[in-house]
């Protein structure tokens, strides 16, 4: 990385501080670039998903490691727990979806619960012996009634794939029969999991982050007040291949002690630590055992570090120094991590100064299907099953009462206050996790906003663009 025409930074500068100048690349198509991690952890694309409850968990973890990626398991988790998550995730397929299985015994209710927990949003409904009997899809519950037996409302004799095609031949197969998904089996007929279409169309493109045996890769992080040594070494023995020492300040003494004690215990398991913004903290935690820095305090997207106690630095001069304070005190190639994107060119902006991989993405998956937490959803006549995502942890936008703004179309069945004038435009809910319901409509400039969890169409609202009222109350 260089500066246009040899200038020198002499201020501290962010991501959006910085653009990247095109120049002449004799590259013909980006399926030719290799972003391959130097790193040895086994990633195949530099993306790491945060150790962040609400959003790192086994499904999550399974979807990013098929398509080369890592996640981290957060540092509250009970062991048993961790253990349980890391045997599924490497009993899992590099290629095909995990499948939610059901009888034809079982009710739509069931499979109305467990439908989105994967994206592929469908149900396989299997014999005693494990073969796909049939498929229930988001479009076989409208009008069913929630204790008819999926039996009854399943599509019957389902288009199976046997598990030898590649995913080449899977999304062929799929394109020329004219349907979204199958279930693969194997030589049996038994269920080994689901194809969708773009789930073969991705696998032609992306490696899987796998290891030695073949496993999908899964990362666990420890904290530094507890015993962490021993804590890393429980995590060794249940199957995690790269352990994450994290602390909002990672450049202190009790850092160094506790990265010592997991270096000792985890073998030759790549150790990442985090996190920094300091070429000094850098060759400190490599030098203590540290095989990754991350790099970056305050800037996550939902991190209130710097507005809570005005200490961070901004991360692009982070990453600089960071990245070439690692190369110097190298243990594995390019030894840097960074944190804080919020828009899409910040990405590349991480990687130019020297950044491996964008570590902590916690503004861009929660509310995916595949997070840790389900987040809600709003209904109304025009709106179905629109998602929104609930946060929680120490450094979720609650602590400061931030709203999450939804822009939707149509209109809510939800109780509407009725403007002067008539309608004014698209609908747009703002929800807020108040204390005590409450209905007080308050004029945030020109958009009404609801304040308080509970309303009379359930605890989300939504309300209407009324123009210039500062106050209007509703009994």
């Amino acid at each position: 990385m260089r500066l246009v025409e040899g200038l020198l930074a002499d201020r501290e500068l962010t991501y959006s501080d910085v653009f990247l100048v095109p120049s002449y690349s004799d590259i013909s198509s980006r399926m030719d670039v290799d972003l391959t991690p130097p790193d040895g952890v086994g990633t195949s694309i530099p993306v790491a998903v945060a150790n962040m409850t609400a959003i790192s968990g086994r499904r999550m973890a399974e979807t990013v490691a098929r398509r080369g990626g890592l996640a981290v398991f957060p540092q509250d988790v009970e062991l048993e727990a961790i253990a349980d998550m890391v045997s599924a995730v490497k009993k899992a397929d590099l290629v095909l979806d995990t499948a939610i299985t059901l009888t034809p015994h079982d009710n739509v209710n069931t499979a109305r619960a467990l439908i989105n927990k994967r994206s592929h949003g469908a149900v396989i409904v299997v014999d005693e012996q494990g073969r796909p009997v049939g498929i229930f899809t988001e479009g076989d519950q409208e009008g069913a009634d929630p204790f008819t037996h999926l039996s009854e409302v399943m599509s019957h004799e389902p288009i199976v794939l046997p598990a030898w095609l590649d995913p080449e031949a899977m999304f062929e197969e799929l394109a020329e029969r004219r349907v979204p998904l199958a279930p693969v089996v194997d030589e049996s007929g038994i269920l080994v999991g689901v194809i969708t279409r773009p789930g073969a169309l991705r696998a032609t493109v992306y490696e899987p982050a796998a290891d030695e045996h073949g496993r999908l890769l899964v990362a666990a992080a420890v904290g530094i007040s507890g015993d962490a040594g021993s804590q890393a070494a429980g995590l060794s023995e249940v199957g995690v291949d790269v352990v994450v020492v994290d602390t909002a300040h990672g450049h202190q003494a009790r850092m160094l002690e506790a990265l010592k004690e997991v270096r000792a215990t985890v073998d030759d398991r790549p150790v990442v630590a985090g996190n920094v913004v300091t070429a000094r903290a850098v060759t400190d935690l490599i030098d203590a055992g540290a095989d990754i820095v991350k790099v970056g305090v305050g800037p996550g997207a939902m991190c209130t570090t710097r507005m809570m106690t005005g200490v961070g630095r901004p991360q692009f001069s982070a990453v600089v120094e960071c990245a070439a304070a690692a190369r110097s005190r190298v243990r594995r190639p390019n030894a840097a991590r960074r944190r804080g994107q919020r828009l899409q060119g910040e990405l590349r902006h991480g990687f130019t100064p020297g950044g491996e991989a964008a570590h902590r993405q916690g503004h861009r998956l929660p509310a995916r299907l595949e997070d840790h937490v389900r987040g809600g959803y709003l209904r109304g006549s025009h709106v179905s099953q629109l998602r929104y995502p609930r946060r929680r942890g120490p450094a979720r936008p609650d602590h400061r009462r931030s709203a999450i703004v939804i822009h939707l179309r149509g209109r809510p069945n939800h109780r509407r206050v009725p403007p002067a004038g008539g309608d004014r435009g698209p609908v747009v809910g703002r929800l807020f996790r108040g204390p005590a319901p409450s209905r007080r409509l308050v004029n945030s400039r020109r958009w009404l906003v609801v304040a308080g969890g509970q309303w009379p169409g359930g605890d989300l609202a939504v309300v209407k663009f009324l123009g210039p009222p500062d106050l209007v109350s509703c009994s």
